[in-house]
Parts: C-alpha cells; structure tokens; sequence
C-alpha cells in the first residue's frame, strides 16, 4: 500500500541530488547528502519504469472508481493507459489490467454498470454507524433502514409516499422480522432480570436474629 509513496519520494530525492536547492539561511552538505542518498543512483532506470507503473495504477484506479465496471469499459480504460505506457513492462501492465476488466464485465447486462470499488459500501457503512450511534457497538437496530434511504433519490413525491403508506408499527415489524433482538436489548432481557430478581429477593429475604 505504501509503494507508491516510497517510489515518489526516491523520484524527487534523485531530482535534489542533481540540483539541490537549500534555503538561504541553511548550509548544505554536499558530502553528507551523497553519502545518505547517493545509493539511489544506481536505481535510474528502474525509478522512471516504477514510476510509470504507479502512475498507470493510479489512472486505473481513478476510471474504475469514476465510471464502475460495464460492458466496453475496457476500451475507455485503454485508452486512458495508453498515453502512460512508456515501458515495455508499462504496456504488459496495461494488457493484463484490460484482460483483467474485460473479465469481469463479460457476464455484465448491456446498460448495467457496477461498483468498481469496495469505497462506496464502506462509506455507507460508516454512515450507517453514525446513524446507530453508540448502539452500533450492541447490533444493528431498525436505524439499519437509514441505509436504503441514503441511496435513493428523495424527490418529493417519493417522501410523500413514504410517509402516506410507511407507519411506525410498519417498521416495528420489519425489525423485529428481520432483526431480531438487539445485543443490547438481550443483555436488558438476561442480565437485566437477573439482577432485578435479585435486588427484589434481598428485600423479602428473612432478616436475621442478629440484624
């Protein structure tokens, strides 16, 4: 996950070694730079085709994530690598990402695009959690439906409709067919009765001589 950035740093780091440039106040040592960085010179070919393919994954990443998996998305994707091949190892990379996309898109409707990345369900599982609030560490409540609603269109005439054919009880059913009980509210059904049992068999326990 990292590579990227460790590659982009050792892209300027050459860069300063061939034309360092310290502030005017700051000495520099030209000897103690070579001695920490000079290594990185013998890595010139290899930086400018590394680079390359982090830029290629990068561009990748960024159609996928923009435009999701459908049929012919390969060509558009080709065609955004293309101009950022400038490696034989470069223009391998490109084919086997294309292979790779034309894959998983064969078995894809005509018109149907797909999520590309896992991002948008992990953002809408962090609202989700924000909406239980502290409830989220006990299980899911029937806040859980604030999922569905943030992926729809609320136009006024879908809220209206909402609010015309949806009651409470409505949703009450649906938790509790689907749901179940909360982690929570099976610690106040338990734990909770056991210890209020308890308090009441203290205040009806016998007293003793002593007391």
């Amino acid at each position: 996950m990292n590579l990227g950035e460790l590659i982009r740093w050792a892209t300027k780091v050459r860069m300063f070694l061939n034309h360092p440039a310290m502030p005017a106040d700051v000495p520099l040592d030209r000897q103690r730079l070579e001695d920490v960085f000079g290594a990185l010179r013998q890595f010139d070919a290899e930086l400018s085709e590394w680079q390359s393919l982090i830029d290629l994954i990068d561009a990748a990443m960024q159609q996928v994530r923009q435009t999701g998996y459908y049929r012919g998305c390969h060509e558009a994707l080709r065609g955004e690598l293309a101009s950022l091949a400038r490696h034989e190892t470069a223009v391998s990379y490109v084919d086997q990402v294309v292979s790779f996309v034309v894959e998983q898109t064969a078995p894809l409707a005509p018109g149907l695009h797909l999520p590309g990345t896992s991002e948008i369900i992990e953002s809408l599982i962090g609202k989700g959690k924000r909406l239980e609030g502290q409830q989220s560490k006990g299980g899911f409540t029937r806040m859980v439906l604030g999922l569905a609603a943030a992926v729809v269109q609320p136009t006024n005439e879908y809220l209206q409709q909402a609010l015309e054919t949806v009651r409470g009880k409505h949703v009450g059913q649906w938790t509790r067919q689907h749901l179940g009980h909360s982690l929570q509210g099976l610690r106040q059904q338990t734990l909770g009765r056991l210890t209020a049992e308890q308090n009441q068999d203290k205040q009806l326990a016998p007293s003793s001589p002593n007391s």
